[in-house]
């Protein structure tokens, strides 16, 4: 007679979660925003896999890191899964949202609000977002005022003397006016900024931009200033229908 083995009962070992071992504080101060800044799939991905994520996931300082490079600076139908990211983005002081939502009331209106454009790239700014830099450039440069116009020669001075930062700032802006009404008219009534005559052969002229990715030797700041204005400025493009 075959005798029966004993079942030797142990103890049932607790599942415990990865968010009892680290804080919420940590996630929400380090490891999510760096998920965030890295990949906006990842942080997407990270919500959907359980409540706890979910929920963390939803403070604004992680929207304040999420990158933006998967949703178009201009979506004509965006989605409400967009929508609703880039108002949560804004909500939190996103540095590329403020940058986005600046060239959108800088250069889409005929009368821009000036006070929120400078508000909008200065929180940018103050996050090291390099594109606000330049954009805040041709604002100044833009100004009617001579004061603000010599700033903007300073800005570029001790922030965009660096070429391939400023081709890259420049690409990012022209991406976002390709996709978007013009409208702002200083850009149609610019004036040169350099002067000097023996610059007069080095300044690209006012209306004829170089073709992308072509420098020329620049002499001074106020000769690179003439020039980035000459890109920009020739992406002015609205042309209002008039009615009888």
């Amino acid at each position: 007679m075959m005798r029966r083995r004993r079942r030797i009962s142990r103890p049932k070992k607790n599942k415990v979660s990865i968010l009892e071992i680290i804080s919420n504080d940590l996630f929400v101060s380090q490891i999510l925003p760096r998920v965030a800044s890295s990949s906006m799939t990842g942080i997407i991905n990270l919500k959907l896999s359980c409540k706890e994520f979910n929920k963390i996931a939803e403070d604004k300082y992680i929207y304040k890191h999420v990158v933006l490079d998967t949703i178009p600076t201009n979506p004509w139908n965006p989605t409400k899964e967009e929508k609703e990211l880039l108002n949560k983005c804004r909500e939190s002081t996103n540095s590329e949202s403020m940058y986005r939502l600046a060239v959108a009331e800088y250069f889409n209106q005929i009368n821009p609000d000036l006070e929120s454009t400078h508000k909008n790239l200065d929180i940018a700014m103050k996050q090291g977002h390099v594109g606000a830099y330049y954009v805040k450039c041709i604002v100044l440069l833009l100004s009617d005022y001579e004061e603000s116009k010599q700033n903007g020669i300073k800005m570029i001075k001790s922030k965009l003397m660096n070429k391939k930062r400023r081709l890259r700032s420049r690409g990012n802006l022209m991406n976002q006016l390709n996709v978007t009404w013009v409208r702002n008219p200083v850009l149609k009534e610019r004036r040169a900024l350099c002067c000097t005559a023996q610059h007069d052969q080095k300044v690209v002229q006012f209306k004829t931009p170089l073709p992308c990715g072509e420098e020329q030797v620049d002499q001074c700041e106020a000769c690179i200033a003439d020039k980035e204005l000459a890109y920009i400025c020739a992406k002015y493009n609205w042309a209002p229908i008039h009615t009888r």
